[in-house]
């Protein structure tokens, strides 16, 4: 558990509840979004940072937030296949299946070729549950094939 230093009136520390670990999680992130934003506001286009609050939002369920950055990201790191991956799993988990795929195959054509990652990440449920994400797999795995 973390500790944050608070006074009651008479000068002694007050010990914070105890939470679930996933209040602890949910508090975590809070307090990273709140660092995070507080850098983007003097430096918007800090990359590492714009990834780390987008990281944030999405584990936070704030997916719309999270779709906002990946689509900053993607105007300023514009051959980056993992910045179109991620908006991939950003339109997937709004439900924007057109869009993820659209992304998704950017981020192919960029170079992205994790299958493992993108068969065990669930920001990509929505888009695993159509046909077109096979065809999706069946390409990067002809891409992997060793020459003959």
């Amino acid at each position: 558990m973390s500790w944050i230093i608070n006074y009651n009136t008479d000068g002694g520390f007050i010990k914070p509840p105890d939470l679930s670990p996933e209040d602890e999680y949910r508090r975590s992130l809070d307090f990273d979004i709140w660092f995070y934003e507080g850098i983007l506001a003097k430096c918007p286009d800090y990359v590492e940072v714009l990834q780390a609050v987008g990281n944030s939002y999405t584990a936070r369920g704030y997916y719309e937030k999270g779709l906002w950055v990946d689509l900053k990201l993607s105007k300023l790191c514009p051959s980056d296949p993992v910045v179109f991956y991620n908006l991939a799993c950003s339109y997937s988990l709004i439900g924007e299946l057109e869009d993820g795929f659209h992304c998704l195959r950017h981020s192919i054509d960029l170079g992205y070729d994790d299958l493992s990652h993108m068969s065990n990440d669930p920001d990509l449920h929505n888009l695993r549950s159509d046909p077109r994400y096979d065809e999706i797999i069946e390409l990067i795995a002809s891409r992997q094939k060793p020459a003959e």
